[in-house]
Parts: C-alpha cells; sequence; structure tokens
C-alpha cells in the first residue's frame, strides 16, 4: 500500500516536472516573439508617419526583451527619427552593449554620434564596423 502510494506521489511529481518544462519553453519562445512583434509594430508605425505610436511599441518590445539588441536598436531610429539624438544614442549604446559583433549597430552609432558633434567617437564606431565587416561594399570607401 505504502509503494502504490510512492509511485503514485512519483508520477504526479514526474507530471508536473513535464508540465514546468513545457511552460518554460512556451514562455522561451513567446517572448521573442512578442517582442519582434512590437519591433514590427514599430516599424509599421514609422512607414504611417505616426512618431507617437513608433515610440511606443519600440518602448514596450524594450520592456518585454530587454537584453535583445534589436529592440533597442528600433528604438534608437525612431527616436533619431524624432530628432532626440541623445535619447537615440543612449538606445544605440544599449544594443551595442548587447550584441557588440554586429557591424549595423555600429553604423548606426557612428551616424548617431556624427549628429551628436562626437567626431572622434564617430570614427572610432566606423572603423569598428569595418573591422567586423571588411567585405562590404557599403563601407568599402570609409576603411582607414
Amino acid at each position: 500500500r505504502i509503494r502504490a502510494q510512492e509511485r503514485r506521489w512519483a508520477r504526479v511529481g514526474a507530471r508536473a516536472g513535464v508540465v514546468a518544462v513545457a511552460l518554460v519553453l512556451v514562455a522561451a519562445q513567446a517572448i521573442p516573439l512578442l517582442a519582434q512583434s512590437s519591433v514590427a509594430q514599430s516599424q509599421d508605425a514609422v512607414e504611417r508617419g505616426d512618431a507617437a505610436e513608433a515610440l511606443r511599441t519600440a518602448k514596450r518590445a524594450e520592456r518585454i526583451q530587454p537584453w535583445a539588441a534589436s529592440t533597442h536598436m528600433q528604438r534608437a531610429l525612431v527616436e533619431e527619427l524624432s530628432g532626440n539624438v541623445p535619447a537615440a544614442l543612449t538606445a544605440i549604446r544599449r544594443a551595442l552593449a548587447r550584441e557588440p559583433s554586429d557591424w549595423r549597430l555600429w553604423v548606426v552609432a557612428a551616424r548617431l554620434e556624427t549628429k551628436a558633434g562626437e567626431f572622434e567617437s564617430a570614427r572610432e564606431s566606423l572603423d569598428r564596423a569595418v573591422a567586423l565587416n571588411p567585405r562590404s561594399q557599403i563601407l568599402a570607401g570609409f576603411a582607414p
């Protein structure tokens, strides 16, 4: 009788473990999906010319997935489009902290730094982009 109860509790524990793992897997898939959906909504709002909605959805994407460079990149682009260069610089620097090997982020950083008058930093960022993507046709004219 005691062994039967132990087996029953073991089955219940195993089922609970399977459910817990399934929930973790669902969350692991849902979070990036929700964040990228918000990024896409922000991009759509930019295309419609709705800067307020673009910024709102970019911020939502950052809250959903703050560790992703893409959400901060979108925020930087929207802030730049709105003319808020200091906020755009903050956002692109957050993106770079998360993904320093993405040459595209360095190009955006160089553009924003140039707009902010940070010419030495802009040159360093552009050099970093070239170093990360030396075969780029786009960056070929900027190689040191």
